[in-house]
């Protein structure tokens, strides 16, 4: 096994949680380094649009290969936005909140713009239906609070413009497999990842409260509702390949 298959880290994700919203490309583009082209939408009747996500998950049995032990069980939240380096779809991290007690995560991983937070999460879940009757996400730290409630009744995605299916759109959104961010030094850094083709369920917001969004000017508090998308996937297995600067 070679060095690099040894530090990746694995994680089995539960109830991930995203929700996005399109908002002018200008919004976003002074918070994005110019390595990047944003992966915009074209919107009939709105025009070019980015899209922004905050997600809300558990991480399970999260451990270095190849040890089962020891392992990690921790919230987190993230928010980001899609991009292309070089052609390749990707996210950029524009901030990350990490269950209280656990900083030496985000210290191994290398990510800045990571901070401790304090978790408060319900979740009424029906895996025969695949429906989430419940669904309450409470980040709070001192660089902000994110609050989510949602339902979601179990039926895939429907499709949202520009897609031509349901499908195509959680696609766009979920399937990255590299993801960029800030490391501790203020560096560029990039992580690659594995993982199956999701297919989660459509939900819809009850209340939201994206501080991030707000402070950085990519969302009004009167627009937090106004989502594009908020999706749920129950479950999936992740692979985090060790991070390393952007060259």
């Amino acid at each position: 096994m070679s060095l690099r298959q040894y530090a990746s880290f694995k994680v089995t994700v539960e109830d991930l949680l995203i929700v996005t919203h399109a908002v002018p490309p200008e919004r976003v583009r002074p918070h994005v380094p110019h390595e990047f082209e944003l992966d915009t939408i074209e919107i009939p009747g709105s025009g070019e649009a980015a899209l922004v996500s905050a997600a809300c998950f558990f991480n399970r049995n999260a451990h270095w290969a190849p040890l089962q032990e020891p392992s990690l069980d921790y919230h987190q939240a993230t928010y980001r936005t899609y991009v292309k380096r070089r052609g390749e779809a990707a996210v950029f991290f524009l901030g990350t909140y990490i269950e209280g007690g656990l900083p030496f995560v985000a210290q191994r991983l290398a990510i800045g713009n990571a901070w401790d937070a304090d978790f408060d999460v319900s979740i009424v879940y029906d895996p025969h239906r695949r429906a989430y009757r419940r669904y309450y996400c409470r980040a709070a730290s001192d660089h902000g609070t994110t609050v989510v409630e949602a339902k979601a009744p179990g039926p895939e995605p429907d499709t949202h413009a520009p897609f031509d299916t349901g499908r195509q759109m959680s696609f766009f959104i979920t399937h990255r497999l590299i993801g960029y961010f800030r490391m501790s030094g203020g560096v560029l850094g990039s992580m690659r990842v594995e993982h199956e083709e999701m297919n989660p369920v459509e939900g819809w917001l009850i209340t939201a409260q994206f501080d991030l969004w707000e402070r950085l000017g990519i969302l009004t508090r009167d627009e937090f509702m106004r989502h594009y998308a908020v999706l749920v996937q129950p479950r999936t297995e992740f692979v985090a390949h060790p991070p390393s600067p952007v060259l």
